[in-house]
This record gives C-alpha cells, sequence and structure tokens, in this order.
C-alpha cells in the first residue's frame, strides 16, 4: 500500500493509472468531465514517462488561507503538481513542500490525505506569507513564463486539446529547425541544448518530447507551448539569450581505463562487508563518484553480487521489522485487553501509534489468533 501511496503522483498524469481512477469516479459521480482534473487530455503530445508531475504534495499557504478566510471550498490546483513550476500562479510566492509544523513531505494521496492539512501532523498548512519570491531575475522571468503557459494549458477550450495530433507538434519542431538553423537538426540541437539522438526521436515520433523540454524551447523561441502543439500555423518569433538553468554538455563515454584499480578494489571490498550492512549500488557508485550505469558496465558481476546482497540485506531487515510489529501487536491486545478495551484493528494502531500496519497480511493473521485466544480464556 505504500508503494501505491508513494506512485499517486500518477493519479494526475497521463497514464493507466489516472485514465483507471478517471473511469472508475465517472462511473460512481455519473459526471463525464473529471478527466479535466487531471493531464489526460493531452495524453496525445505528453509522454507516459518524463519529469511531468512532482513526487509530493506542493502548495501555496496563502491560497488555503485566503480559501478558508472567505468560506470556499478547500482544494489543491492541479496546477501545483506540475514538476517544472516552483511559485504560486496567484501570488507569485514560491510553492511549498513541507509542512511548516513537522518539516513532513506529503505524498500526494495517503490514507490520512485531507486538503489544505499535513498528512503527517494533521496541522494547518495555510498561512499569510509576504514576499516569499524568487530573487533571480532570470528565473522569475522562466517561473513567468511557466505559470503563463500551463495556465493557458489547462484553461484551452477542451473541443480543441480533444483534436490533439502528434503530427502537429513534429511539423512545429521542424518548423523551428527550419528557421533557426536552416535545417541543421546538429546545429539546432547544439543551440537548444538537445541531444542530437533525442531530437531525431522526436521527429520521428518515436518518442514524445517531455513537458520541461518543450517549454525550455517555446522559451528560448518566443512561442508560446500551446502554439507549438496545436497550432499548424505556428508564428516564430525573436529568440531569447538565456535559459535560467545550468546548459548541458556533451561528454565521451568514459572507458574502463578511466575508472582506475583502486574502484575494483573498493567493489571486493564492499561484498566482503556485507555481513553487516549491504549498501545499495546506487550509494556505493556515489562514495566512489561515479555512475552506477558506469560501474555496473565495467564490472557487472561484482555489481550484481553487491546488488544481491543488499536484496537480501533488505529482506532480512523486512523479516526483523515485521517480527517486531508482531510482537507489539501481541503485547497491544493483551494489554487492551487488561484495561477492559476490545482490542480491534483500530484501537491496537490507535495504541501502537501506528497507523496501517494491518495492510500487511501477516500482523492481520497474528491480530486474528491472538485475539482469538484472549476471548477464548
Amino acid at each position: 500500500m505504500s508503494a501505491f501511496f508513494g506512485g499517486s503522483r500518477s493519479l494526475n498524469g497521463v497514464g493507466g493509472t489516472a485514465k483507471g481512477f478517471v473511469t472508475t469516479l465517472e462511473d460512481l459521480t455519473l459526471r463525464q468531465d473529471l478527466a479535466k482534473l487531471t493531464f489526460l487530455p493531452w495524453r496525445e503530445v505528453i509522454p507516459l514517462r518524463g519529469s511531468l508531475l512532482r513526487s509530493n504534495r506542493a502548495w501555496c499557504p496563502t491560497c488555503f488561507e485566503e480559501m478558508s478566510q472567505e468560506g470556499l471550498p478547500i482544494y489543491e490546483p492541479l496546477i501545483w503538481n506540475i514538476k517544472i513550476l516552483s511559485i504560486c500562479p496567484k501570488h507569485g510566492n514560491r510553492l511549498r513542500d513541507r509542512c511548516h509544523h513537522c518539516n513532513s513531505k506529503n505524498f500526494v494521496l495517503n490514507h490520512k490525505s485531507r486538503p489544505g492539512f499535513c498528512s503527517k501532523c494533521g496541522q494547518w498548512l495555510g498561512e499569510n506569507v509576504e514576499f516569499d519570491t524568487i530573487q533571480e531575475l532570470l528565473e522569475l522571468e522562466w517561473q513567468i513564463f511557466i505559470v503563463r503557459n500551463l495556465s493557458g494549458m489547462l484553461s484551452y477550450p477542451q473541443e480543441h486539446v480533444s483534436k490533439l495530433n502528434r503530427n502537429i507538434l513534429v511539423g512545429n519542431v521542424n518548423t523551428l529547425i527550419d528557421h533557426f538553423t536552416n535545417g541543421s537538426v546538429k546545429a539546432f540541437s547544439e543551440k537548444f541544448n538537445i541531444k542530437r539522438t533525442t531530437l531525431r526521436s522526436w521527429l520521428n515520433a518515436s518518442k514524445l518530447p517531455c513537458l520541461k523540454s518543450l517549454f525550455e524551447i517555446c522559451y528560448m523561441t518566443g512561442n508560446s507551448v500551446c502554439d507549438l502543439m496545436l497550432n499548424p500555423s505556428m508564428p516564430i518569433s525573436n529568440p531569447r539569450n538565456a535559459m535560467p538553468m545550468a546548459e548541458r554538455t556533451t561528454t565521451r563515454r568514459p572507458k574502463k581505463s578511466d575508472v582506475g584499480p583502486e574502484v575494483e578494489k573498493h567493489l571486493r571490498h564492499t561484498i566482503l562487508r556485507s555481513g553487516i550492512k549491504s549498501p545499495p549500488m546506487t550509494e556505493v557508485a556515489r562514495e566512489l563518484g561515479y555512475s552506477k550505469y558506469l560501474l555496473c558496465r565495467h564490472y557487472p558481476e561484482l555489481c550484481l553480487a553487491i546488488s544481491e546482497n543488499h536484496r537480501r540485506f533488505k529482506r532480512v531487515c523486512k523479516e526483523n521489522k515485521l517480527q517486531n510489529i508482531c510482537e507489539r501487536v501481541k503485547e497491544a491486545i493483551v494489554m487492551l485487553s487488561a484495561s477492559g478495551i476490545y482490542p480491534s484493528r483500530a484501537k491496537v494502531e490507535d495504541y501502537l501509534q501506528k497507523p496501517g500496519i494491518f495492510f500487511d497480511k501477516t500482523v492481520r493473521n497474528t491480530w486474528r489468533t491472538n485475539l482469538t485466544e484472549i476471548l477464548n480464556k
């Protein structure tokens, strides 16, 4: 269940999870327009995988406070979920992603989710915030551009969005290449910091550009994102000279000789000390200062052994944790029963202050077995 909550951002996306939830809710509510609350209408031009949505909630505390004071329904606009957006479209303040009471991040959906409240501590997330804005002028200009274009996308007439065709997007990218680099894919990829293979995959429609890439291209060329996606006669504007983000650089693929013998020694040492704690390959690569994929390509057997040790270590940790929870459930049942309280699942969760523990079948069976023993005494 925790994996479901961790991936709950996909409920607002363009994939099967969003489609399934929308279909179910439309059947239950007898409405036929709930897809507009997600990015499903744009699925023809937005890839299933990519940097579209945040993995955690983000919000404007001033918006929440105003909704509460004006007696309006408390809700979280879809635009807050967009990963590249960092300011509130209404107030210009930075969006928050941590509760100002407990400093916790929240999943998009949780079994304790409540609009406007932290799902960890339950406190109100709204407050009046002043002057929490972006100071860097170029970054602020970039965010304002994102706000305008995202607002334009989400408010675009649905009769036009329903006619989305990725061929229009491909044709407009070709038009930009013709205009800015005289048809040279290589020059365009260098000018706009896009890998040439990535650009060619867009042009032959084998892949779709992620939303961030579309916004960067439109920002640099002075076009609107809606025009790029929907307008076959897209007007050409004057380009900008700078982007408020670090430029991508193309580097040659490292060779095995670049890694050095000390790396292999470190990998072997990691395998030998795996009895205490087995780190994942990501952590080992970070310690060495190399890409995980580089290490796996040059030392596949060693990396596979490290990964297998880590999986075994995680499995043992999970079993120990589960055993500990089951022991605590037994103790809770005894203590509650001794106090004259029926040890229901809810009471046991409250007693242990561990909501959601009964999602696990083993814990449920432990509770059921021990409850039966207590009642039969």
